[in-house]
């Protein structure tokens, strides 16, 4: 078994709404107009609402209502939009993963609170394109729910025998499989032809540190991750676990200057952000976690 097998496996199970894959195709071709998005978006009601109740948001903050999918379009730019499109489409796409080995309310939460703080970080560090770590963070864990619903006996094994922080995970899957769940999840981003700077960034974040040159945003990612996993861990827990501050890869913490300060006021950024948004995109999960 490889990567690329696995997520080829569930390629035909788990596969991007028809809607999101013609916003990738419109957003690759070099004359995509406003409208072009418009007319796709306006395909699915349902999508259209909870993207224009997201636009509308808080955290956007604009002055005034923006009514149509082409006034969104036109202020936040076609990137955002996919992102959009991706957080409202990812998470009905996912169904039947067991419920003894995550919590999925908890898991789009995690997801979601990492996409703020990769866009946060991205911002904060000058990057470009912010909008790509969101995305990248939004979908940083899906390898996992490949594991959950492929490999259930063995996933229950690793959570079993771990204490279910990251480290200790990753480090089983690569003893139980050959690979972690970032690698096979990159794969099916791969598959569903998503940008392969958002496919690198996912499949490298586990050890970014690793990485001979050009890591910066695989490194933000990492950074994401681990501090969205003490606000929300994606996994279930055990009442008592206690959760360490967010533990980094040597290197990383040092490399992206991450003073104690700038993570306290990132957390509390993207856990507004996150809450208003998961209520949009799965309602009523907010009122359970």
């Amino acid at each position: 078994m490889t990567p690329q097998s696995l997520a080829k496996e569930v390629d035909s199970i788990y596969s991007l709404p028809e809607v999101a894959i013609r916003i990738n195709e419109l957003l690759a071709a070099p004359n995509t107009t406003v409208h072009d998005i418009e007319r796709v978006i306006a395909l699915d009601p349902a999508l259209t609402a909870k993207i224009l109740k997201l636009i509308n948001s808080s955290f956007y903050g604009f002055s005034r209502k923006i009514e149509t999918v082409a006034q969104a379009v036109s202020l936040l730019g076609h990137k955002e939009i996919r992102n959009l499109v991706l957080a409202t489409s990812v998470t009905a796409t996912f169904t039947d993963v067991p419920p003894e080995l995550v919590d999925m309310e908890s898991f789009w939460y995690n997801s979601v609170t990492c996409a703020a703080i990769a866009k946060i970080l991205a911002e904060h560090f000058q990057m470009e394109d912010h909008e790509r770590f969101f995305t990248a963070g939004l979908l940083h864990s899906l390898g996992k729910l490949i594991f959950y619903t492929q490999c259930p006996r063995q996933s229950a094994r690793i959570l079993q025998q771990t204490n279910r922080l990251e480290d200790a995970i990753t480090a089983a899957e690569t003893e139980e499989f050959g690979f972690n769940y970032a690698e096979v999840g990159a794969e099916l981003l791969v598959l569903w032809k998503l940008p392969a700077g958002i496919c690198q960034m996912v499949r490298h974040h586990v050890h970014p540190a690793e990485l001979p040159a050009a890591a910066e945003d695989a490194v933000i990612l990492h950074a994401a991750n681990r501090i969205a996993a003490v606000m929300e861990p994606g996994v279930k827990m055990a009442p008592d676990t206690e959760i360490p501050p967010p533990q980094f890869d040597p290197g990383v913490e040092h490399g992206l200057d991450l003073l104690e300060d700038l993570i306290l006021q990132t957390q509390l950024e993207a856990s507004l952000y996150a809450f208003e948004f998961i209520e949009i995109i799965k309602p009523g999960v907010s009122l359970i976690l």
